[in-house]
C-alpha cells in the first residue's frame, strides 16, 4: 500500500482525469452527456472535502491538462468552469478555530454562500470588461449572436410556427440581457448541488473532514443581502454599467432564496408532516414563480425578523 501522501495524490490525479472525463461528455453527446457533464465538479468537490484542499487544487489542475487534448478553449472552460470554484470553496469550507469550550467552529455555511456569488460575480464582471470595446459591450456582442441565431430559424420558419416571428430583434435584446445572469445563477446552482453531494458522499464513506453543516441555520452576510437591491437599483442604468448590473441580480438571488428555503425548513419541522409540507412548498414553487419571489424576500427579512431563531427557541423550550 502506497504511503498516505502518496496515495492522496494518485487519487487527486484519478479524481481529476474522471473530472475532466465528464466534462468532456458533453462534446460527444449521447444519452446522459449533460447529466455527466453537470457532475464534472463533483470529483474536485470530495477531493477537497475528504481529502483536503491541496488535494482539490491538483484535481482541478490535472482534469485541466487532460483537457488540453480537446483543445486550449475546452481547457479555460473547465479551469474556469469546473475547476476553480470547487477548488476554492473546499479551501474555505475545511477552515475552522477552537471555540471557548474547546469544540471546532467551523467556517460559516453563510459566508461560503458569499464565496460562491463572489466567484459568480468577478466570472461575469471579467466578462463584460473583456467585451467593452464590442458595440454594446457584453449584452451588444450576445445580442448580434442571438439575432443571427434567430434570423436562421425565421428562415426555416421555426419563429413562425412558435409565433414569435414578428419581433425577433426584441426577443433578441431581451434574452442578450438575462443570458449572463441567468447562466452564472445555473452555474451556482450546480456548484451546490454537487458540493452538497460530495460532503454527503464523504460523510458516507467517513472520510469528511468537516462534519454536517446545517444549512437551516445559515446566516448571510449583510453585504450579501444589500447585493440584491443594490444591483436591482443599478440595473436601472443604461449602458454597460446597467448590463453588468443586472447579470448580478440572479447571483445575488440564489443565496438569499436558500435563506428563505431555510427559514420555511424551519417552519415546516413544527408541522405534524414536515416532509409534506415541504415537498408541497417546492411543488408550488416551481409552479408559481411568484413564490420564489416572496421566498427572496423572506430570506431578506429574516436577517432582522430572526423567524428561525424565534421558532427553534420556542422548540427548545417545548413551546
Amino acid at each position: 500500500m502506497p504511503p498516505p501522501m502518496q496515495r492522496d495524490l494518485l487519487l487527486a490525479l484519478a479524481f481529476g482525469a474522471a473530472s475532466a472525463l465528464a466534462h468532456a461528455a458533453i462534446a460527444f453527446g449521447g444519452a446522459g452527456a449533460l447529466i455527466f457533464a453537470l457532475l464534472a465538479p463533483l470529483p474536485i468537490f470530495y477531493a477537497g472535502l475528504a481529502l483536503g484542499p491541496r488535494s482539490a487544487l491538483i484535481a482541478g489542475a490535472a482534469g485541466t491538462a487532460a483537457s488540453l487534448a480537446l483543445g486550449p478553449l475546452v481547457a479555460l472552460g473547465y479551469l474556469v468552469e469546473v475547476a476553480i470554484g470547487p477548488y476554492l470553496l473546499t479551501r474555505q469550507a475545511v477552515l475552522f478555530r477552537t471555540g471557548p469550550q474547546g469544540n471546532a467552529e467551523w467556517y460559516p455555511v453563510g459566508r461560503l454562500f458569499g464565496w460562491l456569488a463572489g466567484i459568480a460575480a468577478a466570472a461575469l464582471t471579467a466578462l463584460h470588461v473583456w467585451f467593452l470595446g464590442a458595440d454594446g459591450g457584453l449584452t451588444g456582442a450576445l445580442e448580434q449572436t442571438i439575432a443571427a441565431y434567430l434570423e436562421q430559424l425565421r428562415e426555416a420558419g421555426v419563429l413562425a410556427e412558435l409565433r414569435l416571428e414578428q419581433n425577433p430583434a426584441a426577443i433578441a435584446a431581451t434574452m442578450a440581457r438575462i443570458l449572463p445572469g441567468a447562466a452564472a445563477a445555473v452555474w451556482m446552482l450546480v456548484m451546490i448541488a454537487n458540493g452538497a453531494l460530495a460532503q454527503g458522499l464523504a460523510l458516507r464513506f467517513g472520510k469528511a473532514i468537516r462534519p454536517v453543516a446545517a444549512l437551516v441555520t445559515m446566516q448571510l452576510p449583510i453585504w450579501l443581502l444589500a447585493a440584491l437591491p443594490a444591483a436591482l437599483v443599478i440595473s436601472l442604468l443604461d449602458g454597460p454599467v446597467g448590463a453588468w448590473a443586472a447579470s448580478l441580480v440572479p447571483v445575488a438571488m440564489v443565496p438569499v432564496l436558500f435563506q428563505g428555503c431555510a427559514v420555511v425548513h424551519v417552519l415546516a419541522r413544527r408541522t405534524p408532516m414536515a416532509g409534506l409540507v415541504i415537498g408541497c412548498f417546492y411543488a408550488l414553487m416551481l409552479i408559481f414563480s411568484a413564490l420564489v419571489l416572496v421566498v427572496i424576500l423572506l430570506g431578506i427579512a429574516e436577517h432582522w425578523l430572526k423567524v428561525r431563531r424565534r421558532v427553534l427557541d420556542a422548540a427548545g423550550r417545548g413551546g
